[in-house]
């Protein structure tokens, strides 16, 4: 019995069936093209990997979060900007809600801010204030309505649709009447 059919060797290729070894001899177009093969799809999964990244870490500019799908019973604290006002209230009595404040994390709508039309002036020279408007019974991806970038003077408005309103980048919102 000779060695190739006693290891599965294919006469033609090199290639041995049993072990799943490649031929031991290519020719140099074989190997080049396999070179070309492996660059590109190296290339490729670089290119997906720096993609997905650059998509989490929300854009090229780094400033837009992304907004974590969070169950509607979980609690909440806004982040309350030093110029709001705070009033004081009784035992058992719920603060109302803001009506002005400063990179608020998924505040809730008519509770920890007031519903309406709101304004800023927009953000320090060379940075970017963002907003979403959520509602988390919506089917769109995280509950976002709607959402922006903020280079200068701008508007949001706080509907009744809306559960939660996320904004980042230090931008003073104040409410219009």
């Amino acid at each position: 019995m000779s060695r190739s059919s006693r290891h599965g060797l294919d006469p033609q290729s090199g290639f041995d069936h049993e072990l799943g070894t490649p031929p031991r001899y290519m020719s140099p177009r074989q190997r080049r093209r396999l070179w070309i093969v492996s660059v590109v799809l190296l290339f490729l999964v670089a290119a997906g990997v720096v993609g997905c990244m650059a998509w989490r870490a929300g854009g090229p500019d780094g400033e837009t979060p992304t907004v974590p799908i969070v169950p509607p019973s979980a609690t909440t604290t806004p982040t309350v900007s030093p110029a709001t006002d705070v009033v004081a209230t009784g035992p058992g009595v719920p603060a109302p809600p803001r009506t002005e404040f400063v990179d608020c994390s998924r505040c809730e709508a008519g509770v920890d801010v007031a519903r309406g039309n709101y304004a800023t002036e927009g953000p320090e020279p060379g940075r970017t204030c963002g907003w979403w408007r959520l509602n988390l019974q919506s089917d769109e991806v995280g509950g976002v309505i709607d959402s922006d970038k903020v280079t200068g003077p701008a508007k949001l408005v706080i509907g009744r649709n809306d559960d939660a309103v996320t904004t980042t980048g230090g931008c003073r919102w104040v409410l219009v009447v």
